[in-house]
């Protein structure tokens, strides 16, 4: 974070206790493990290598690349460095099958 967003934060929680008391509610509520509302609402998402997308598809992990290449199927990246991993949601995989696109690039 930099010094230009803390001090905008800062001013913010200043500014309206509300939100400061809010702010703190949900991180005591982090710390303690109950979820928040925001938690419950968002299942969490299953994501998927590029072998295992090849298996449920019925292709190649190589076909599975050229999808990605083609734009019909968006990968979820992983860390930040060159070399970080791909991975792909179970809505990507199933929006893709839905498509009937799954055969052919």
């Amino acid at each position: 974070m930099t010094d230009a967003t803390r001090a905008a934060v800062r001013a913010l929680l200043a500014a309206d206790p509300t939100v400061a008391r809010q702010l703190r509610d949900a991180v005591m509520d982090l710390l303690e493990g109950r979820s928040g509302a925001g938690a419950a609402a968002r299942p969490p998402v299953r994501l998927y290598s590029r072998s295992e997308v090849a298996g449920l598809l019925g292709v190649t992990p190589h076909t599975v690349s050229m999808y990605v290449s083609a734009g019909r199927l968006r990968p979820v990246r992983l860390g930040k460095s060159a070399k970080r991993a791909s991975r792909f949601s179970e809505d990507e995989v199933l929006r893709l099958v839905a498509r009937g696109e799954r055969r052919s690039v």
